[in-house]
């Protein structure tokens, strides 16, 4: 795992790129934003990266993949696997980058202005094989229409599609992953289904860090999933501010997933400062204000279809990133290294 750390309080230990070495391949999964470009470099470097065959993208949201045009200018001889819905505004990602300023501000400038992928270093497969490694694709709508999740040598690299991790001593934090704009509740429970139909020993997560055990884990973001539907809907007649006060309180009180909310490192100091609590409630409004934007539509019961189901919107678009906690990693081993 690279971290890639971003100049702003509470997406330290945030974003995270994935590196794997072994059966004669080596591959990076989601190599961030167009700012952290350079620390991803500096650190394939002090691995010894001199080559990498494949660019994994789980979805284009500019936190996950707007560094991939910059990264390809250092390793021009890399393909980059997508979702065939995303790979447009991979070639023109005026779009994705609109809309993030539109739902973003500050925090897509932080993220950095993508640069466009040459369409013929683009490939849309289901399977890919390269040396010994064979790589699945699994579609896992939800959090975007084009997000799909990797299956290597194990290990299940999820984006968001199975929410926002952070590890902590004998436990983790985890929050279903709303983007700002768009969110397909339907889809999103259908891909944590079929992601937990799929054999893995290794869960490894955009947002933050990985775990052993998969399958509980998945689980848990169902269960967690169906809760969030369910305090949205119960607080669904309250007014503006009220309906997001209310069902962040519930989801605190009531969800294990958010609950270790308060173990989660302080972003500034390695010990809680005098004033971390404040920051703390200011980084929980931040990171589950998503949600609660997201959830606030269905009030309003505006459902189009969508991907089979039904998605709830307002008024912006779904290509919109998503916003934090913190964490710590430990490079995973299997036969391959993701590093």
């Amino acid at each position: 795992m690279v971290d890639l750390p971003l100049p702003m309080t509470g997406f330290r230990h945030f974003v995270a790129s994935w590196l794997y070495t072994g059966n004669d391949a080596t591959v990076l999964v989601d190599p961030g934003a167009a700012s952290t470009i350079p620390a991803l470099l500096s650190a394939l470097e002090q691995r010894g990266a001199k080559t990498i065959d494949l660019i994994l993208l789980t979805h284009v949201h500019i936190d996950h993949s707007g560094g991939v045009g910059h990264l390809l200018s250092s390793y021009p001889e890399a393909r980059v696997i997508c979702h065939s819905r995303g790979a447009p505004h991979l070639i023109e990602p005026a779009e994705v980058w609109n809309v993030s300023l539109r739902n973003l501000g500050e925090i897509a400038e932080m993220y950095g202005r993508p640069d466009p992928v040459p369409a013929d270093r683009i490939r849309c497969e289901e399977t890919v094989r390269i040396g010994g490694l064979t790589i699945e694709s699994i579609e896992t709508p939800g959090h975007a229409p084009h997000q799909i999740a990797f299956r290597l040598d194990g290990a299940l690299f999820t984006g968001e599609a199975a929410g926002i991790f952070f590890p902590l001593a004998g436990a983790f934090y985890l929050r279903v992953g709303c983007p700002p704009g768009g969110f397909d509740y339907p889809a999103y429970r259908q891909s944590l289904e079929r992601m937990r139909s799929v054999d893995a020993s290794l869960l490894c997560f955009g947002y933050y860090g990985y775990t052993h055990d998969a399958r509980n884990t998945l689980d848990l973001a169902l269960r967690q999933l169906d809760l969030w539907m369910s305090v949205a809907r119960k607080h669904a007649g309250e007014p503006e501010g009220a309906f997001e006060e209310k069902t962040r309180e519930e989801l605190l009180a009531t969800d294990p997933g958010i609950a270790r909310f308060w173990d989660l490192p302080d972003q500034n100091e390695g010990a809680l400062a005098p004033d971390s609590q404040h920051r703390r409630i200011q980084t929980l409004s931040r990171s589950e204000i998503a949600l609660c934007t997201t959830l606030s539509s269905h009030r309003s019961r505006r459902e189009a279809p969508h991907q089979g189901g039904s998605v709830l919107k307002n008024t912006t678009s779904s290509f919109g990133p998503s916003s934090p906690p913190a964490a710590q990693s430990h490079p995973p081993r299997g036969t391959g290294r993701p590093v």
